[in-house]
């Protein structure tokens, strides 16, 4: 039952992914080509700094999630629901919040005299419009962390893609009748407000308990206990925001416009392969918390599972990247923005795909059991590693110095969260991170010889080639799956009925 809901959610996180990539690869092109770079830059610019607002939040709908889920799992709906009223009432305030400094950038912006902003009034009308959909967004966090904390993530996922399609459509049929670069944000408010009627709906039929009455009032309890965690994480998350994003500035400080261009075009779709992957132990959190709550230790158990399908995820990404980027890129960009030592380079972003999804996956776990202080200790320490990294080998070696610096630390995020779990003899996942170690070598090796013939094929050769790469894997992997935890699943899957025990 709990991995059926893990896997439901994932497949409908899986849903909004390749929703996006349609939708924005489509309606980017058709935007661009009606819009000037000026107008462009407009939407871009106000869009980076209402992003901000995000901050807001604390990480207090994170904490409440975890809370409901715990609680409502020991049959506490009292507690369940003072976490949800808290939740309320703090993002009641924080949209206000935002209210009030959307109005505030609506009168600033305009004045910075900042050269080539020479449209005054669509960056106050664009940042009024944006601001105000973050505002709805404040409001509908409520209802989706009650639906998450009630196991009834697909839902959101599923409320999240239909707001991106019909964004993306809405702004197309409003670009049609004219309005401009408005179009996206004026798209964005009546999506934003349908989302929220939506969401507040289906939670009050799949989560009764938000609606009763007869509840206590709000709790300054509760709300140090959400804040503490979601705080805590929240300085994790920023700490690993400037770790992540530090990317392209030591690059372009180090390397110039041409690495930075280099690296962000080849670094587009490894990243989405992480997306991809680590969708499923965030898909696994609410249900880890659930589980932790047994005295049989499922949780431990759902671990397992979710790290076998990890591995599988991440090593096939890890194999398709280092031996089929380099001809994607030269497929996609032509010969212009080949790099250097194509192969290497694909090579290091293959590894890098592996250890962000372990790191990824070790760190969900920690937080669903409590262990904040763990995760966010050693964002802090990993994001001051990275930094100090980062400036001595990007300076030496450019973009292969970069990408070595993310991969040590992503390494030594995936030992400081897997080497407890390793030593604690109730967690049987010695098989799992021995099994990752060793497969990530033998690939390595593997990809660095095989990509040696592997040059200049043509999309037949390379459509081909990836699905042949993809359906090998995917054997080899079933075949350790079914040694493993995953082997009662795999049997309830009418092609695996014959196989042998």
């Amino acid at each position: 039952m709990r991995s059926r809901r893990i896997l439901s959610a994932y497949g409908s996180s899986l849903l909004g992914l390749f929703s996006g990539i349609l939708t924005n690869f489509w309606f980017l092109k058709v935007l661009t080509s009606q819009l000037s770079k000026n107008e462009f830059g407009l939407y871009a610019y106000v869009l980076q700094i209402t992003a901000y607002f995000g901050f807001l939040l604390l990480g207090i709908d994170f904490a409440a999630s975890r809370d409901i889920a715990k609680n409502l799992a020991l049959g506490r709906q009292d507690e369940a629901f003072s976490a949800y009223q808290v939740l309320g009432r703090f993002n009641r305030i924080a949209g206000a919040v935002c209210a009030a400094g959307t109005v505030i950038l609506a009168l600033v912006i305009p004045r910075l005299g900042l050269r080539g902003w020479d449209q005054p009034s669509v960056l106050v009308g664009l940042t009024l419009l944006v601001g105000f959909s973050q505002v709805l967004g404040f409001f509908q966090v409520t209802p989706s962390a009650a639906l998450i904390g009630s196991q009834q993530q697909w839902i959101v996922n599923l409320l999240t893609t239909l707001r991106s399609v019909a964004t993306t459509l809405l702004a197309y049929a409003l670009l049609e009748g004219g309005a401009g670069i408005y179009c996206i944000a004026i798209a964005g408010v009546v999506t934003a407000a349908l989302h929220l009627l939506c969401s507040d709906i289906l939670c009050r039929k799949y989560c009764p308990w938000t609606v009763d009455p007869s509840r206590k009032t709000l709790s300054r309890e509760k709300f140090k206990e959400l804040f503490q965690f979601g705080g805590l994480n929240h300085l994790g998350y920023m700490a690993w925001t400037v770790e992540s994003t530090s990317d392209v500035f030591l690059l372009g400080a180090y390397g110039g416009p041409e690495a930075v261009a280099i690296y962000v075009l080849w670094w587009r779709f490894p990243s989405m392969l992480i997306s991809f992957c680590t969708r499923l132990s965030d898909a696994a959190f609410p249900t880890w918390v659930e589980s932790s709550t047994d005295p049989g230790n499922s949780s431990a158990r759902l671990l397992e599972k979710v790290g076998m399908l990890s591995l599988g995820l991440g090593t096939l990404a890890l194999l398709g990247t280092g031996l089929w980027l380099p001809n994607f890129v030269r497929l996609w960009l032509g010969h212009d923005y080949l790099a250097l030592h194509p192969r290497f380079l694909a090579l290091e972003m293959g590894a890098l795909v592996l250890v962000r999804v372990f790191g990824n996956l070790f760190s969900m776990f920690w937080l669903s059991q409590g262990k904040v202080r763990l995760t966010t200790g050693l964002s802090i320490v990993l994001m001051v590693t990275k930094l100090g990294l980062g400036i001595v080998l990007t300076r030496l070696y450019g973009v292969d110095g970069l990408l070595g610096a993310s991969i040590i630390n992503g390494v030594a995020q995936c030992a400081g969260l897997g080497i407890p779990l390793y030593l604690k003899k109730h967690f049987n996942v010695k098989t799992l991170i021995s099994g990752l170690a060793l497969t990530a070598g033998a690939l390595l090796l593997a990809i660095w010889i095989g990509g040696a013939f592997i040059h200049d094929v043509g999309p037949f050769g390379f459509g081909l080639g990836v699905a042949a790469t993809a359906l090998f894997w995917g054997l080899v992997w079933t075949g350790a799956a079914w040694k493993s935890a995953l082997n009662s699943n795999l049997r309830q899957l009418k092609v695996f009925r014959s196989w042998p025990a």
